[in-house]
């Protein structure tokens, strides 16, 4: 205080009465002075300055902290004046640029950083920020002053006035870690995908040589079937044929489970028809079902859609897997696949396969959908099995954005369901209108011991327009002709207890001629034929019978006026068969008998060609309707000889071709359709496959040459 106008200023700490510290500033001056001069009155204020104290101290502490954050992260801030063409550096920049305090960057030695073409990049960056007003945001290599090799993520974004930029502002980081993690995964990813090929091409080649021989087994037992054997024969062949479908079914678990576990399976998208879907999944599980005397039986709820768009090779494996474990565990009664429509705004479709088997209990339920688990995991397991079908069953289920479900009592059977999301879609009619219209209101005697399968057949035969009575037993439905009741058709079960089908059909016969009563007989496999012999049975149907094949048979029963035998029905249908030139191109000699015997069967002959090259030849010597192609052939494969055969011959005068492959796997079919075939089956080939194959070509020539061949 030593001037006249002396002040004074000071910022101190105090705790007022409530017990609170406070941040003041004080100031003053001097007003009087004594004689000597002494200050003797001072006039000044006090502020009360702690909220904005505690601002700045929070302020320092968030620069502290950004700070911090910014050397932990390797990150720090730049500016670029184009106008003054000053470059400022952040010291966390300098840093990265492992340059001292006093180093003054400019942008043309600032870019000399960056290795090799970085540099040209990274000056093209920013002149395009400064000539256009653009950001960027990019990783570049990058060479520290001490020779470090890094690299850097440089982020700039222009800050303009009008079309002027006038500062360029941005961060850099260094990104050397991040970019060799990415590395390291980029190098796991590519030797995955390579492991992922291997196995792919590993598959496809076990594939091929498993389905060679296989062809050759279930082709020659589908033969014998159909041949004059010995009672103990048939056995042997039956063993021989549901051994060789069981090792199939394994084969394609264990390739369906090696590509969802790689995530190589698509779901293909295409209009296919439930019931047939159901039907021949079925057909796949008679064998083991007809060697125990269990009833397979479908039952379509009413609203349940007819069609859906789906993928029907996954949907029938999922169904085939639920009903061999029914059949597996099933000892006597039935099994049972009902399809409903789910009520609700989303539509949504529910398949339950139920059963009368043994049952699971409560707790090793969760120990059915995990991959090569059983149920019974003890050695002395009495079923077989790997464990993969429910896995693989979920798996899929789960890929058409559905989920499956069981339930169980021990002793009295369980029931496996699965719900999916569906979108319906078009299915044509399996009989015409006026074929139909010569059931309306004929009477149908359906006789059948097993209560489930009378009610489906009743509901199936009242569909089409039919009256159908009932009888659980052969005495019932000879009671009903003894008192005087009048059908038009009897449908009878064979297997039946007490009195079976064929004494209850040499019963009706006894009572009434085939032509004011009509047999239809529904048999198990394996049911000899020589049993029917001289009971003047229209039709003989295998159990579980087809819905198209049963309306087919009652159509025929009353279209004519005498009802024709199964042999001379059998030949009638062979003589309405289209004649084919069919030209069968195969390299193995076991699979070119295989496949010619089972075009015999069909009433149809080929011509053989060893491989592609000499499918070329015998197309260029004579006109083919159809060729069998397989895929896999010494000199020219067969996606070879389809691509010349298309690009030599229009569609007007090429044949259909249908590609033959033991391949299995997702793909296949694509690349043949890619290569102009016109379809596809897959070996091992059955007699039905090859029929449906050749159906498929009539239809397809028909369009292509204007007149179905005949």
């Amino acid at each position: 205080f030593a001037g006249e106008t002396a002040l004074y200023q000071c910022r101190h700490r105090l705790k007022n009465r409530r017990g609170h510290w406070l941040w003041i500033m004080g100031c003053g001056r001097v007003v009087s002075r004594s004689a000597d001069g002494k200050p003797l009155r001072m006039v000044g204020t006090s502020q009360d300055i702690t909220s904005s104290q505690l601002a700045q101290l929070e302020i320092e502490r968030q620069a502290i902290a950004l700070n911090h954050t910014s050397r932990l992260a390797k990150v720090g801030a730049w500016e670029y004046n184009p106008l003054q063409q000053t470059l400022t550096w952040s010291d966390q920049v300098r840093a990265i640029h492992e340059v001292d305090a006093y180093y003054t960057p400019e942008l043309a030695t600032a870019t000399r950083f960056y290795l090799g073409e970085a540099a040209a990049t990274i000056q093209g960056l920013v002149q395009a920020a400064i000539d256009h007003g653009t950001a960027f945001d990019v990783e570049l290599p990058f060479l520290t002053a001490q020779s470090n090799h890094l690299w850097v993520r440089a982020v700039g974004e222009s800050i303009r006035v009008g079309e002027t930029t006038v500062l360029i502002r941005g961060a850099l980081q260094d990104v050397t870690e991040s970019h060799r993690q990415r590395e390291i995964l980029a190098q796991a990813k590519d030797a995955a995908e390579a492991a992922t090929r291997a196995k792919a091409d590993f598959l496809a080649n076990m594939s091929h040589e498993i389905r060679t021989p296989m062809n050759a087994v279930i082709g020659m037992t589908e033969l014998l079937q159909g041949s004059e054997l010995t009672a103990e024969q048939t056995e042997f062949v039956g063993t021989i044929r549901t051994s060789g479908d069981a090792l199939l079914t394994l084969i394609n678990d264990i390739l369906d489970f090696s590509k969802i576990e790689s995530g190589n399976l698509e779901l293909e998208q295409a209009p296919l028809n439930l019931r047939d879907c159901l039907e021949s999944a079925l057909t796949i599980s008679a064998h083991g079902a007809a060697a125990k005397g269990l009833d397979l039986m479908i039952e379509i709820e009413p609203g349940a859609p007819e069609a859906i768009l789906g993928d029907i090779t996954r949907l029938r494996h999922v169904v085939t897997n639920l009903l061999s474990n029914a059949v597996k565990f099933t000892s006597q009664g039935e099994v049972l696949i009902t399809l409903s429509a789910l009520p609700g705004p989303r539509q949504r479709l529910r398949c339950a396969v139920r059963d009368t088997g043994m049952g699971i209990p409560a707790e090793k339920l969760n120990r059915l959908f995990k991959s090569f688990s059983q149920v019974d995991s003890s050695i002395t397991r009495n079923f077989g099995g790997t464990g993969l079908g429910l896995a693989i069953s979920q798996r899929l289920i789960g890929l058409m954005g559905g989920r499956i479900a069981v339930e169980s009592t021990p002793g009295q059977g369980s029931t496996f369901s699965f719900e999916i999301p569906f979108v319906a879609a078009a299915s044509p009619a399996c009989t015409a209108p006026r074929e139909l219209a010569s059931l309306v209101g004929r009477r149908l005697l359906i006789v059948d011991d097993n209560a489930t399968n009378r009610r489906i057949l009743a509901s199936q035969a009242r569909s089409w327009g039919l009256e159908a009575q009932t009888a659980a037993s052969g005495p019932e439905a000879l009671e009903w002709i003894d008192q005087g009741a009048r059908f038009d058709a009897a449908l009878l079960d064979v297997q039946m207890p007490g009195m079976d089908g064929l004494a209850l059909a040499a019963e009706l016969r006894r009572r009434l001629p085939a032509s004011q009563l009509p047999l239809l007989a529904l048999t198990s496999l394996g049911t000899a034929s020589a049993a029917f012999a001289g009971l003047d049975v229209a039709q003989v149907i295998t159990k579980p019978a087809r819905a198209k094949i049963l309306e087919a048979a009652l159509c025929a029963l009353f279209q004519s006026k005498t009802a024709p035998a199964a042999n001379a029905s059998a030949e009638a249908g062979a003589a309405l068969k289209p004649s084919l030139r069919i030209l069968l191109v195969e390299d193995i000699e076991i699979n070119q008998q295989v496949a010619t015997l089972l075009l015999g069967r069909l009433g149809y002959t080929a011509q053989i060609a060893n491989n592609g090259v000499e499918a070329l030849e015998a197309v260029a010597k004579e006109s083919f309707d159809l060729i069998f192609l397989d895929m896999q052939m010494p000199e020219m494969d067969g996606l070879t000889c389809a691509t010349r055969l298309c690009a030599e011959y229009p569609p007007s005068i090429r044949p259909w071709i249908t590609a033959m492959t033991a391949n299995a796997l997702e793909g296949d079919r694509e690349k043949c359709l890619a290569a102009g075939m016109d379809d596809y089956v897959s070996k091992p080939i059955s007699g039905q496959a090859l029929s449906g194959a050749i159906a498929r070509a009539v239809e397809g020539l028909r369009p292509r040459r204007g007149t179905p061949s005949t």
